[in-house]
This record gives C-alpha cells, sequence and structure tokens, in this order.
C-alpha cells in the first residue's frame, strides 16, 4: 500500500514537475535550470532516497556486532531461607548460589552470522544504488519532457507570428487588388 502510494504520489509530481518549471523563469539559481542541478537537489531532499540511506548506515552498523558473543548472563539464588524470617541477606539464609552464564556458538555460527550482516549491508547499498538510479532516470526524463514542451510552446508561438504576418500580406493584397477574395479568407 505505502510503495503504491508513493508511487502515485512520484507520477503526480514528476507530471507536474514540467509545468512548474516552464511558470518560472529560467534562471540558473533554480533547482530545474539544468538536469544535473536538479538532480543534485532532488537527492538531497527525496525521502525514498534519505530511507534507502538510513536503511544502509543500519545494515552497515550491524556488522560490527555480527559476530559478537551473545550477552553473558547471571543469576542469583537463595536457598535454604527460613520461612518465619524472610530474608534476602545472603549471610542471614542457608546458602546462595551464583550463576555466570556465557554461551558460544558452534564452530562457524559467528563468521556466517558476519557474513549474513555483510550481505545485508551490501543488498542496502545496492538498494540505495537502485533507488537513486531510479530517481535520476525519472529526472531525466521529467527534464526532457519539459524541454520538449518549453520547444513546442516556442515553435507554436513562431507559427502564429507567422500565420499573422500571411493574414496581414493576404488582406494588404486583396485590398490592393491583387489577389482574389478567397485567398485573403484562406489566410484568415
Amino acid at each position: 500500500m505505502s510503495r503504491r502510494l508513493h508511487r502515485t504520489g512520484g507520477a503526480l509530481a514528476l507530471l507536474c514537475l514540467p509545468f512548474t518549471l516552464l511558470a518560472a523563469p529560467a534562471d540558473a539559481d533554480l533547482p530545474g535550470a539544468t538536469l544535473a542541478g536538479l538532480i543534485e537537489w532532488a537527492e538531497t531532499r527525496n525521502p525514498e532516497l534519505a530511507v534507502a540511506g538510513h536503511e544502509l548506515d543500519a545494515a552497515e552498523a550491524m556488522i560490527g556486532s555480527a559476530d559478537a558473543l551473545p550477552d553473558p548472563s547471571f543469576s542469583i539464588e537463595w536457598r535454604d531461607i527460613d520461612a518465619d524470617r524472610l530474608t534476602l541477606d545472603p549471610s542471614r539464609v542457608g546458602s546462595t548460589k551464583y550463576t555466570f552464564a556465557q554461551t558460544f556458538p558452534l564452530w562457524g555460527k559467528r563468521g556466517l552470522q558476519a557474513d549474513i550482516a555483510r550481505a545485508e549491508a551490501e543488498r542496502a547499498r545496492r538498494q540505495r544504488s537502485s533507488v537513486s538510479v531510479e530517481l535520476r532516470a525519472r529526472l531525466s526524463a521529467a527534464h526532457a519532457e519539459r524541454w520538449q514542451v518549453r520547444e513546442l510552446l516556442r515553435l507554436n508561438a513562431e507559427q502564429r507570428s507567422l500565420l499573422r504576418d500571411l493574414e496581414r500580406i493576404a488582406t494588404a493584397r486583396y485590398a490592393d487588388g491583387l489577389t482574389a477574395q478567397s485567398d485573403a479568407i484562406r489566410a484568415q
């Protein structure tokens, strides 16, 4: 659910990006002025990339403790406690048993745990790289789309200007009697 919602939000943001960048003037200070600036700006602010980075940091932190021994345990047991004089003072009970226990994994298990932690860190590193590549691809596509829309708008403005000039010339030629009325109407 969260991934689908995130993709939907990302797609919506990418669809809106070209139009919001077209509305703003093309300053070099804006994040979308160049593709490199847009990618740099997005990589510092993208939440999905930040999550992947934090997961990588956590996985790398786990490597150091993966092959450590488990925590030892310590216990105290009071024996032969007099029912009439309940106390936890070790000198007033029949006997006290102190137990210290440390488990030692079988041969190779600690090494395997370290290998698993390193593999998990590598998986997280590749996941972060994948998220970064996907973000760059989406931004590159959006930047190209923005350039295409900007060029189409420029071409439309040029065509509109040429058609106005053609209409003005056809009307003037009709007014001078050089062409038929149909040419002026067609130009309009």
